[in-house]
């Protein structure tokens, strides 16, 4: 991952404040090569690294920060940092310690999955949100 987002953090730095539009980053395929140093095989040979050169090929930046920023650019990865700081403090502010355990809970698996996920647009992980937002919502205040 750390050559895929070398990779993407390139490309970033041509278009830093506007970004190139959404959905770029599942359209683009990097066509990097990378040199990384391999041991030997050989268990009866002395240890040495030999360099070898790989394809790098990634149609997606398997980190959300990046992702929005190479999309959206400097403004929309500020509204996502702000909209992730109102939520932080929403969840910290709720009075019901069930309620706060559970929302905290998702939380952290949503930004872990978004650091390391394939990437933030994936079906699969806005359902898990939508139905998620939709469970806290038709869970009717406990007094």
């Amino acid at each position: 991952r750390l050559y895929i987002w070398e990779s993407f953090s390139q490309r970033l730095l041509k278009h830093p404040l506007s970004g190139y539009g959404f959905d770029y980053a599942s359209s683009v395929q990097t066509k990097d090569k990378i040199r990384v140093y391999m041991p030997n095989k050989n268990p009866h040979k002395k240890p040495q690294l030999h360099p070898k050169t790989f394809n790098l090929f990634s149609s997606h930046t398997h980190n959300g920060v990046l992702q929005i920023w190479l999309e959206l650019g400097i403004l929309g990865l500020a509204l996502a940092l702000c909209t992730i700081w109102i939520l932080t403090k929403r969840i910290a502010l709720n009075r019901n310690p069930a309620e706060r355990f559970c929302a905290w809970g998702f939380f952290l698996y949503y930004m872990c999955v978004n650091l390391v996920g394939f990437g933030l647009w994936q079906k699969w992980l806005a359902a898990t949100v939508i139905l998620t937002l939709l469970s806290f919502l038709c869970v009717p205040d406990s007094e």
